[in-house]
């Protein structure tokens, strides 16, 4: 699940292949010379797709699920698109802590 914003407003939040190919191209496309901040949750894919993201141009960050703030409800409905709008907002307003990324 991706959810695009700007520093003022979400624009989408919508699923893709997980590949960082076809997100740099997707974001290329659609938000030409734009600053680009992604991040996901640490979890068993490891650090590659980070890895490759900044590769790519994209700066990436990784953060531990435990430091993503949850209210009751949304541990109540967890689904995938909140969990992605959560994710952004906090690197939207820098709230986040990245992982350190091993060499």
């Amino acid at each position: 699940m991706l959810t695009i914003e700007t520093k003022d407003l979400v624009l989408r939040t919508f699923s893709q292949p997980p590949e960082p190919l076809v997100l740099q191209k997707y974001l290329r496309r659609n938000f030409p010379g734009a600053d680009y901040l992604c991040g996901y949750e640490a979890g068993f894919c490891g650090f590659w797709i980070q890895k490759e993201l900044e590769a790519l141009g994209i700066k990436c960050v990784v953060v531990h699920g435990a430091d993503v703030p949850t209210i009751n409800k949304e541990k109540v409905y967890k689904r995938d698109p909140i969990d992605s709008r959560k994710l952004a907002r906090m690197l939207r307003t820098g709230a986040y802590q990245a992982l350190y990324i091993p060499g």
